[in-house]
């Protein structure tokens, strides 16, 4: 096996031990307040970082390009409580119209 499929398993491994982790120490208690608060905001806050770094990087680069706008525009579609599939049709849109405006870049 190449040392590229042992990395895999291992980090498999890994995922699934710290995944089992929470359940086997803490069992059937609850969680503190605070704890529970910080990790409902977890998931939100990687997404965000996840958004950002693909829509303005390029490499190793800062870019701010059509994709910005596109990412503004779902956000503001969102934010106007229109539904999902709206935003990103919207994205798409604005994304596609402001990368034709360019000359296609």
């Amino acid at each position: 096996m190449s040392p590229e499929w042992w990395l895999v398993l291992l980090v498999g491994a890994t995922t699934a031990s710290m995944k089992s982790f929470g359940p086997v120490v803490f069992g059937g208690r609850e969680l503190p307040a605070w704890l529970r608060r910080f990790t409902d905001m977890v998931p939100a806050a990687v997404l965000a970082a996840l958004i950002a770094v693909q829509t303005a990087t390029s490499g190793q680069a800062v870019t701010l390009d059509a994709r910005v706008a596109g990412v503004l525009a779902a956000a503001s579609l969102l934010a106007w409580r229109r539904p999902l599939w709206m935003a990103m049709a919207g994205a798409v849109l604005v994304t596609a119209g402001v990368r034709w405006a360019l000359g296609g870049v």
